[in-house]
């Protein structure tokens, strides 16, 4: 039995990050570690491994120019880029509505984590 294979698009409010995974809360709570502006999911699509790999290179296509990093991006791709970029936009023409968390749902909890509303106070 293969595991399930997601793209998703996550924001820290200030840039997005499209990349997959295999493991969605495992892989936020990776990508949290470090980086001190709370991460929330914007969407999560639930796909084949072949096509989370074509959405990934695809997104990393269209959108080089939009890399937030770009003197990292030369060597090697981060996968995040400005909010100007409409990832979600490509990824809902590829991949169709979001299968996972939206914008509008909360943010995961991360155990060990403040919850959001916590956060949001801090950063206000």
């Amino acid at each position: 039995m293969t595991k399930p294979h997601f793209i998703y698009l996550l924001t820290d409010g200030e840039f997005q990050k499209a990349g997959r995974t295999q493991g969605p809360k495992r892989r936020l709570v990776g990508l949290q570690n470090g980086n001190p502006r709370r991460l929330s999911y914007l969407g999560l699509w639930h796909v084949t491994n072949a096509m989370a790999q074509h959405a990934e290179n695809m997104c990393v296509v269209r959108f080089r120019h939009l890399w937030a990093f770009p003197a990292i991006s030369r060597r090697r791709p981060t996968e995040w880029f400005s909010l100007e970029a409409d990832i979600m936009g490509l990824f809902k023409q590829m991949l169709g509505e979001p299968t996972g968390p939206k914008a509008s749902s909360p943010p995961i909890d991360i155990p060990g984590l403040p919850s959001s509303s916590h956060y949001l106070e801090a950063v206000r």
